[in-house]
């Protein structure tokens, strides 16, 4: 299981970064000409405690050597005006990130980060704020426009005290985590296909659930049904598609043989 025990959904020091970075990115989208330092932005978020300020001090400094934000003298913080945003399209991806195409930059992708990418996948349409840094371009995803896909195919880990999907598909570079409480011992040691319930990027992984049990796990038969299902393909041929077919002859008459 990829990084399985920094994996667990839970109301940790790592969800609390994840929730307050993405906060600060939309207060900054939302007021893009305006400055702010640490003390007024924990007033806007409404955050007292002192350790938490201290992990917003420190995410705001991330967002600035990501590139997504300047500093000013004053200890104010404001969207780096390099930002651009455009609609494009994830074309590939790995356990680090994502990479984005540039519409008008024939060659030239955008990598997204892990954290940054709100789990977009190959073939996602996207909203992404990008920028040069040195000599390459780095960005942020703003917003999922459209997913290609929200069911996906794999067995699940059972390993820990909790459940999650590990897909068949490589370019799934997280795993999907499956609640308790819907989870049967028939799933476990199965092909299974997982419905996404949950993209909230505040969670470490995306929400799911099982809607299918292919077969066993390592079964030959299971094996081609799950490469249909992760392609977007049914199982089942309509009954139009049924009826028609049981019209056809099988049979070869003697004048086509004749001939």
């Amino acid at each position: 299981m990829k990084n399985k025990k920094k994996s667990i959904i839970m109301f940790s020091s790592a969800f609390k970064k994840t929730k307050i970075k993405n906060s600060l990115v939309s207060i900054f989208k939302k007021f893009p000409n305006k400055k702010f330092n640490y003390k007024q932005l924990a007033k806007i978020l409404q955050i007292s405690d002192s350790n938490i300020k201290k992990e917003l001090i420190s995410i705001l400094y991330i967002l600035k050597e990501d590139g997504f934000l300047i500093e000013f003298n004053t200890g104010s913080f404001s969207i780096s005006k390099k930002n651009i945003s455009i609609s494009s399209v994830v074309i590939s991806s790995n356990k680090s990130g994502v990479y984005v195409s540039l519409p008008k930059q024939k060659g030239v992708a955008v990598f997204i980060k892990r954290k940054n990418s709100l789990f977009a996948l190959p073939g996602d349409s996207i909203n992404v704020f990008y920028f040069k840094k040195k000599n390459s371009f780095s960005g942020i995803i703003n917003s999922i426009i459209k997913r290609k896909k929200n069911q996906f195919v794999g067995y699940i880990d059972s390993s820990s005290s909790n459940y999650f999907l590990i897909a068949d598909d490589k370019n799934v570079y997280f795993d999907i985590f499956l609640p308790k409480q819907n989870i049967k011992n028939s799933f476990l040691n199965k092909k299974v296909l997982v419905r996404v319930e949950s993209w909230d990027p505040s969670y470490k992984n995306p929400v799911g659930k099982v809607i299918k049990v292919i077969g066993e796990k390592n079964d030959h038969n299971s094996n081609i049904n799950s490469i249909l299902l992760d392609f977007g393909f049914s199982l089942k041929f309509p009954e139009k598609v049924l009826n028609e077919s049981s019209k056809i002859k099988f049979s070869i008459s003697n004048s086509e043989i004749k001939k």
